[in-house]
């Protein structure tokens, strides 16, 4: 059985509020881009929400295609740095083959959202609005 298991309906959104966020992930490929994030829920289990999304021609973020995946690991044992360790793995192994690289956020590092916001903005990929903004290289938009 495989350590997480899909959590249907589990959202396509990402609570950068949420205290419990270890980390984030972020992999361009030549026709779009991987996002992930990792954190705890009140259960203590970990929880990935990733997305792919594949650019449109003209790059029109709200025509976009965006894949949304939900998984959850009631039965880990792993700490936090194992946990962050084989996620860095997943995003580098796929950075490679797509021929780029695998960009990290550790959220662990903030006191409060605030914190972390301030952590994200600072990447060129992600930008804080009124809600969350993962920018591919050249388009505007917003990420749903």
């Amino acid at each position: 059985m495989p350590d997480y298991v899909d959590t249907p309906g589990g959202g396509t959104t990402i609570d950068f509020e949420h205290d419990a966020i270890l980390g984030v992930w972020f992999v361009p490929f030549k026709t779009g881009d991987w996002f992930c994030a990792v954190w705890r829920d009140e259960e203590g289990a970990f929880c990935v929400r990733h997305r792919f999304r594949y650019y449109t021609e003209f790059q029109d973020r709200d025509d976009d295609e965006k894949y949304w995946y939900n998984l959850r690991d009631a039965k880990s044992c792993r700490s936090d740095a194992d946990q962050i360790a084989k996620m860095a793995k997943i995003a580098m192994e796929f950075a490679a083959g797509s021929g780029t690289s695998a960009d990290f956020v550790d959220m662990r590092t903030a006191r409060d959202a605030d914190g972390r916001w301030a952590l994200l903005a600072a990447r060129t990929w992600c930008h804080k609005r009124d809600e969350l903004i993962i920018t591919s290289p050249g388009s505007t938009g917003t990420q749903n």
